[in-house]
């Protein structure tokens, strides 16, 4: 987690604890720092602030932290929960791969990236960026790399990029 994003975060949270983002961010870092007590409960704040948005970014978001923390059936159950999300209301493909790549499932998290490209989805520039790190250097994610991007390099400021991949 980029060392300026968490006091922002705080001072946020500070400010409106109802912008559930904010939380997000610093379950992010407590799950990295091995504070796993500390993101239990900032995770906690973010889904339920989410599922009231109705924000299908929040499992998936929730689906990381599990997984850096070592939790693979809480990854896996995020995972269960945007699926059961995605027969109430539009899931876009990018967001579902994002929690595939969380619990492990490479190929289906592929497979998702392609078909977010394809519908030209805004999620996939941002999974790209962001939440997809495990897969650079597929030949599969290079070429959705090149097809959104060109010959451009994406943005590595990304503090997720750190994150370790299933």
């Amino acid at each position: 987690m980029a060392d300026s994003a968490v006091p922002a975060a705080k001072r946020a949270v500070a400010l409106d604890s109802a912008a559930y983002h904010n939380h997000q961010i610093l379950a992010q870092r407590d799950a990295a720092s091995g504070l796993h007590a500390e993101a239990e409960r900032e995770i906690e704040i973010f889904l339920r602030a989410g599922e009231r948005a109705r924000d299908p970014m929040m499992p998936m978001l929730a689906a990381y932290a599990y997984q850096v923390m070592g939790r693979p059936e809480r990854a896996r159950a995020m995972l269960r929960r945007l699926e059961e999300l995605s027969r109430r209301q539009t899931v876009e493909a990018g967001v579902m791969a994002g929690a595939r790549l969380a619990v492990g499932d490479r190929a289906g998290a592929l497979d998702l990236l392609e078909e977010s490209a394809r519908n030209h989805e805004d999620s996939v520039i941002l999974m790209l960026i962001n939440w997809l790190p495990g897969l650079v250097g597929d030949p599969r994610y290079e070429a959705v790399h090149r097809r959104v991007f060109g010959n451009l390099p994406s943005p590595r400021g990304s503090p997720n990029h750190r994150l370790r991949s299933p």
